[in-house]
């Protein structure tokens, strides 16, 4: 930690004198500069001299800038002034295919777009992130002694950091790949006239597992900031600095994924976007029962698999309010989506992650203090839960047996997620059920193009 907080120094200095950034702390008020001093020792204790230099290289180029509440016409306003019309024989159709995610304005988003010649030549990038200043007198944040959201700034320089190298790629077919950590977007570029394209958002993968990620790295930086364990922090100021607990479902079950599997793969792929980094953890996974027979498993007739979607279609049609079934029919390709069409383990774990997500949109309508409402709710909860730890748990056994030097067989695993699981995610108390997801709206990564 000390000798990152003397490598840094010069170039904080620079990025300040370049972008103006605040660099006079007020009574009770650090500045950006005093903020970002405890912030970048905080994240990068653990990583190597060329990966602190790529880390300082996206702070040269990439403005930091602190707002107040952005309506959608500022935040427009504000990706004008950083990004500029930088392609203007590109038009964006402005399509929305993240589900929840993708909706309303964010309170912080490191937000990049390519450069691109009329030849669909990539010539670079432009990039920025910001955050929406916390309210005055907040008493919730106080004890940050900043205006400034720290952990909101510490989550998107995570993304900004992981999307520094190979953020984006023109593929043979003019499909243009960007690259933020282990998410990636696709997006096609239709001949329109006068020499323009219409851009459009063609896929997106590996974005919930993204967010999770940075999630838990974020919590690791933020209790190195506040000089104690995470552990403590957890404990002091769970509903302030644990993003943790208010998105449940996804942060559990990739922190259940990094405990039982080697995944420094993950960590080397999100850094790099060589995808040859995860390929040791998906000829791990695909050794499973699990992906083996995966069109079965998921099958839409077969009643036999506790993991198929005929199971969950069933529970669906037994909820009390028609909303929430409306809910599972828009977004019935994310909860029942066509397994054939993902192609890697690693991409349906992250569909279990985007499952999580989008549940919090109708947990706030079940009734948890009515037992059969609440049985519904955990049935959902844990046929969520079952698609994603069944696969970890078998790659873990194939994993453990391998290390063992052992044949490995391939692992049947039935019972996958038991009654304790369940209680955890669900927060049981004596006085009922604590709301696992806490209504506290998250940060994203927010992609203007």
């Amino acid at each position: 930690m000390e000798v990152i907080e003397t490598e840094y120094e010069i170039i904080l200095d620079e990025i300040c004198k370049k972008y103006g950034y605040e660099t006079q702390d007020k009574p009770g008020n650090e500045s950006l500069k005093t903020v970002l001093k405890r912030i970048i020792p905080s994240m990068l204790a653990d990583y190597p001299q060329e990966d602190r230099n790529l880390f300082y290289q996206m702070l040269t180029h990439t403005p930091i800038v602190v707002t107040e509440n952005l309506t959608e016409d500022d935040l427009k306003k504000l990706t004008d002034t950083y990004i500029g019309n930088i392609n203007p024989h590109i038009i964006d159709d402005d399509s929305n295919i993240l589900g929840e995610y993708g909706k309303g304005v964010a309170p912080a988003a490191y937000i990049s777009s390519p450069i691109l010649n009329e030849d669909m030549q990539l010539m670079g990038k432009k990039s920025f992130l910001y955050l929406q200043r916390l309210p005055r007198f907040s008493k919730e944040f106080t004890f940050l002694g900043t205006d400034i959201n720290v952990p909101y700034l510490i989550h998107e320089l995570g993304h900004a950091f992981h999307a520094e190298k190979n953020a984006y790629k023109m593929l043979e077919d003019g499909i243009l790949l960007e690259r933020i950590g282990t998410a990636q977007f696709k997006y096609s570029f239709e001949k329109i006239s006068d020499g323009k394209r219409k851009q459009k958002t063609t896929s997106c993968t590996g974005l919930f597992l993204e967010e999770s990620l940075n999630t838990i790295q974020e919590e690791i930086a933020m209790a190195r900031y506040m000089k104690m364990s995470k552990e403590e922090m957890q404990k002091k100021y769970r509903e302030v600095l644990v993003p943790s607990e208010y998105q449940g479902l996804m942060s559990n079950m990739t922190e259940y994924l990094l405990e039982k599997i080697d995944t420094n793969s993950l960590k080397q792929y999100r850094l790099s976007g060589d995808e040859t980094k995860l390929q040791p953890l998906n000829d791990i996974m695909v050794q499973t029962d699990y992906w083996q027979n995966k069109d079965q498993t998921f099958s839409e007739t077969n009643l036999n698999s506790p993991l198929s979607f005929a199971h969950k279609k069933n529970i669906v049609t037994k909820l009390p309010k028609l909303s929430m079934q409306d809910f599972f029919q828009t977004y019935q390709d994310i909860y029942f989506p066509d397994i054939s069409s993902i192609t890697t383990p690693i991409q349906k774990i992250d569909n279990v992650l985007e499952q999580c997500y989008n549940f919090k949109g109708i947990k706030y309508q079940f009734n948890l203090y009515n037992p059969e409402e609440k049985q519904q709710y955990c049935d959902i909860v844990s046929q969520i839960l079952q698609e994603g730890f069944t696969l970890i748990n078998q790659a873990y056994d194939i994993q453990k047996s391998q290390s063992h030097n052992i044949m490995p067989q391939i692992a049947q695993i039935t019972n996958t997620v038991s009654k304790s699981d369940i209680e955890k995610v669900t927060k049981e108390t004596k006085s009922g059920v604590k709301n696992l997801i806490y209504s506290r709206q998250g940060d994203r990564i927010e992609d203007e193009k």
